[in-house]
């Protein structure tokens, strides 16, 4: 502190070797900060090493070459740091911690948190005063509270500086050490699926490249009226999608009455063409929605379960068949609704399982739940154009024999309580957990699928004995 060249002031090696840590600014802004973390060049990474371990108050660079990232034990320690380095701004925001729970679930944080945090870091970048100084967005070192911000800088380079997910985590992902998490779903049960920040990024990058999604026109006030109010519970998910929570005409332990009328208001002002049920009829009489002038359609599967292929098969034929919006509803709204919404994201519009995931949970936290993970990952490997298993050194005429099936990944069974994790939304206060910030999907092998379906049966699957497909309204279905 105090001595800008203390280290600057050896030979060009050993400045070159001290500069090429993650953590370390520019050369002119070491030049004005001073060492950056608490040990000297001396006790960095050796000459050539390609990845470094991470101290509190070290500071992440990124592809903006003026905004930095740093996670700090304490707040002392954030005051010591801002005195240590006056050239530096550093400051942060509660967007990181205000991911509220549905059960074990710990983000990511959603898209009205990433476009506030957007706004956020725009202001900081064109004000006059900030000008010439470095930015260093900081958070605790509590892994969700990182991983969150680490999402909410990256998704900045992702929508403001065109970087692909790839290049906004690669700084991140070159420091070992890093207090971060992969997130788990919204129930309480063993994590089977890990979804990363990068799956997340891919989601919103894809979506962005759809034209599903726009900085400029995201309309904020909007997406708070509709999400989680006292008389409704919508979230626009795409511009073909919306999913609800379920409509109530008496009020219950979990919410008040939601009635069929508001929605058909706020629908019919959507341009709402169509809605689908999946959950048990308790709450609402089926007539009302015809009533408002949409169609309505009954596609019921069990709570925290993953569908029948004949009700993904007609619930992509109804969305292919709607002549706009289709509103589609569970319990919750999370588990059954974001599965199918998935389905039609990975077949139409080329979303992986992973990247489907992470953008519904942007658009609407908590969706897609337990086993539910795997079998969208399923669907995306049964969506793949398949190809003939000739091995080119056979001899003629006989085909290779396949690989023998793997079995490695299985069904999860569901939390204790049946209705545990799609149940009405009632979030405690934040938790914390532990995993990695990167992760890549599984190999997926061929010809079985991840939970052990053969593809090639898909289209000769029976309704299973438990479930009702209607459709319109009309008839009694099939069972």
């Amino acid at each position: 502190p105090g001595r800008p060249d203390r280290y600057l002031s050896r030979s060009r090696n050993h400045r070159s070797k001290y500069l090429r840590g993650n953590w370390i600014l520019s050369l002119d802004l070491v030049r004005t900060m001073g060492y950056i973390h608490d040990h000297g060049p001396d006790d960095g990474p050796a000459e050539g090493s390609a990845r470094h371990g991470y101290l509190p108050g070290m500071l992440v660079r990124t592809r903006h070459p003026r905004l930095f990232f740093s996670a700090h034990r304490s707040d002392a320690q954030t005051s010591e740091q801002i005195r240590r380095y006056p050239a530096a701004y550093y400051f942060t925001s509660e967007i990181p911690d205000m991911y509220r729970p549905f059960c074990a679930d710990n983000g990511p944080i959603d898209i009205m948190g990433v476009v506030e945090a957007c706004s956020l870091f725009h202001s900081k970048m064109t004000h006059p005063a900030l000008a010439k100084r470095a930015l260093v967005f900081y958070s605790s070192m509590d892994p969700n509270s990182a991983t969150n911000a680490i999402l909410l800088v990256s998704a900045y380079l992702v929508l403001t500086l065109k970087c692909t997910p790839e290049e906004a985590l690669s700084d991140f992902a070159d420091v070992d050490g890093l207090p971060t998490v992969t997130y788990h779903d919204a129930t309480f049960s063993e994590q089977t699926f890990n979804l990363s920040v990068l799956d997340v990024l891919r989601g919103l990058q894809r979506a962005c490249s759809l034209d599903w999604l726009d900085l400029r026109s995201f309309d904020a006030p909007a997406y708070e009226a509709l999400y989680e109010q006292e008389t409704h519970d919508i979230s626009v998910v795409s511009p073909k999608f919306v999913a609800f929570a379920t409509p109530k005409d008496r009020p219950d332990e979990h919410s008040g009455a939601r009635p069929v009328s508001v929605h058909g208001r706020i629908f019919a002002a959507m341009g709402v063409t169509d809605v689908v049920r999946l959950n048990e009829q308790e709450h609402y009489r089926d007539e009302d929605f015809a009533e408002h002038g949409v169609r309505y359609h009954k596609l019921v599967f069990r709570d925290c379960t993953v569908p029948p292929w004949h009700v993904v098969r007609r619930f992509l034929d109804i969305v292919e068949g709607a002549k706009d919006i289709v509103a589609v509803h569970c319990l919750a709204g999370l588990g059954r609704t974001g599965t199918l919404i998935g389905c039609h994201m990975i077949q139409v519009s080329g979303f992986t399982a992973a990247e489907a995931i992470g953008f519904l949970r942007l658009m609407r936290p908590g969706s897609v739940i337990g086993p539910q993970q795997l079998f969208l990952q399923e669907f995306e490997f049964a969506c793949r154009p398949t190809v003939p298993l000739l091995a080119l050194d056979a001899p003629p005429g006989r085909e290779s024999a396949p690989s023998p099936p793997s079995r490695s990944r299985s069904r999860v069974a569901p939390s204790a309580s049946p209705r545990e994790a799609d149940a009405e939304k009632q979030r405690p206060s934040r938790q914390v957990r532990s995993a990695s910030i990167v992760s890549e999907a599984p190999t997926l092998a061929q010809p079985v699928t991840p939970l052990g379906l053969d593809v090639s049966s898909i289209d000769m699957c029976q309704p299973q004995p438990d479930c009702w497909s209607e459709t319109d309204g009309g008839g009694k279905g099939e069972k």
